[in-house]
Formats: C-alpha cells, sequence, structure tokens
C-alpha cells in the first residue's frame, strides 16, 4: 500500500500534488474559490483510489464546497455534510452542472485512476449541524476538520475586505465549529468522533487530513491527538503521510521575515475494527 505511488516525493518523503486551480474549474462554480479552506482535488482522488472501491459510499462530514463529491464520478456514493447553507447551494449547483457532461467528466478524473470507465455514483447533500444531524452508515469517511477559533472572526478583524468575506461565509452558522473556544472546540469535536465510530461498517476506513499550526514561533501539532480520538473509539492506525502544500504569498513572505511556516500536512487514515 503506498498512496499516490505515481506522483514524486521530496527529500522528505512528503507527496508532491501540483495545483489543483485547472481542474476545479472543470469541475466546480466559481465561488467556490471563495471557500479558504478546499482539499485537494489530487490528494482526494488518490486517497479514494487508494481506500475504497466502486459502489462504496463515502462520507464527508464537513462537507465545504464538496470537493468529496468529484468521488462519484468515480463510481462512489458520497455524503455530503455541511452546516453553511451557501456551500450546500454550491454543492447542488455543482451536481446540476454535472447532469449533460457526466461522460467527459467520468473521463477526466479517469485518468487519474487507470480508466475507471463505470457509472456515476450518487451524492447526497445535508445541509445541517454535524453535532447533530445523524450520519448515514457508510463505508468510509474523509474529511478535514476545522481549527477552534478558525479565521478572522465574523464581521472584522480581517486583513483584506476579500478575506473577510472568505472568513464571513466559512463560519457564518453560530454553531460552525470554527467559531468556538478551544475548550467548547474539543467537547464539540468529540460527540463528532463518536458519531463517526458509530456509522463506520467494521473494515471502513476514515482518512483525515490536517495541517499542524503556528503561534508564537511554535509548532502546535494535531496529528497525535487525532490519533488518539480514533483508536480510542474503535479504530486502528493503517496508514501515516504527509504531503507538500503548494506556498501562499503571504507564507512567502513570512519565511523572508524568519517567520515559522507550516508547509506539510498530513494525511491520516484509519481502519475500523472488526
Amino acid at each position: 500500500m503506498m498512496l499516490a505511488e505515481h506522483y514524486p516525493r521530496d527529500d522528505n518523503g512528503w507527496i508532491l500534488f501540483p495545483r489543483d486551480t485547472e481542474l476545479r474549474r472543470k469541475l466546480q462554480p466559481a465561488e467556490v474559490m471563495e471557500h479558504p479552506a478546499k482539499m485537494n482535488m489530487h490528494l482526494l482522488i488518490e486517497i479514494v483510489k487508494e481506500f475504497t472501491r466502486p459502489g462504496d459510499t463515502i462520507t464527508d462530514i464537513f462537507g465545504g464546497v464538496g470537493t468529496t463529491a468529484v468521488a462519484i464520478l468515480m463510481g462512489r456514493n458520497v455524503n455530503l455534510i455541511e452546516i453553511e447553507t451557501h456551500f450546500t447551494d454550491l454543492q447542488n449547483q455543482m451536481r446540476a452542472g454535472w447532469v449533460d457532461q457526466e461522460q467527459d467528466l467520468r473521463q477526466l478524473v479517469s485518468k487519474k485512476i487507470d480508466g475507471y470507465t463505470g457509472d456515476t455514483g450518487n451524492l447526497l447533500v445535508i445541509n445541517g449541524d454535524n453535532q447533530r444531524v445523524t450520519y448515514p452508515p457508510t463505508d468510509h469517511m474523509i474529511f478535514s476538520p476545522p481549527y477552534a477559533n478558525d479565521l478572522a472572526k465574523l464581521g472584522g478583524g480581517a486583513l483584506t475586505a476579500q478575506t473577510q468575506k472568505s472568513a464571513d461565509l466559512y463560519t457564518h452558522s453560530r454553531e460552525n465549529l470554527g467559531r468556538k473556544n478551544e475548550f467548547f472546540y474539543r467537547q464539540a469535536m468529540g460527540k463528532v468522533y463518536d458519531k463517526v465510530g458509530q456509522s463506520v461498517r467494521a473494515g471502513g476506513t476514515v482518512t483525515i487530513t490536517h495541517r499542524d499550526r503556528s503561534r508564537a514561533g511554535r509548532r502546535i501539532t494535531f496529528a497525535n491527538s487525532i490519533i488518539r480520538e480514533l483508536t480510542s473509539r474503535g479504530f486502528s492506525v493503517l496508514d501515516l503521510n504527509k504531503w507538500k502544500a503548494p506556498g501562499t504569498i503571504a507564507q512567502r513572505i513570512n519565511a523572508e521575515k524568519g517567520a515559522l511556516v507550516i508547509n506539510d500536512e498530513d494525511v491520516l487514515t484509519f481502519i475500523k475494527d472488526e
């Protein structure tokens, strides 16, 4: 087993995926670019290819702009749970835009998955709070949880108007986990992980992508806490990877100033014990 075996790796062993802007523009509405924390599509496709099979059901409990929905073009069924109505609207808009070009889009994605030519899977979009909605039974989960106190606060504090707009859309709902402080965030995520453990079938997988943060020149790590949460709920570690995320202009400027910049992102995969 080797995730993304056809992609290069750097000297650290981190996977090197290209930017996904061109692929995303072919598959999603332009408005998805407003979301500040999109999973790289090349990474998503490789996770689906490695850990799932056609006919399987995948659930993303932090659905965002619907990147995981691309898996239906690979013959998987996908459930997306997302609290922000703006983004579930975009998910539905994306799916409606695929209706008249499914064959071409399957061919586009199949170039990355060894020529899959089967049928398109089903997509279920759920607009709701993942702390409260019922998770459908599922074979696999793929998601990237937010941080506590995520991004700029609603209505003020961002560096630019566009950044503020993105932050407001991302954390609009009062119950959005990204708006909770560290204490309440940990409590809420505990409930979320409980539901993850209850909904994934035995032998199914959970893949979580998460990037560490820097604070006052120190690296704040998350992988060990995620591993503890999942292994305490009947999962075992299946695969651990890192990929090197493309840098931003802001990161380059901060690095030139000597600030600690986090370039790698963890890709943690677990299997539900039988």
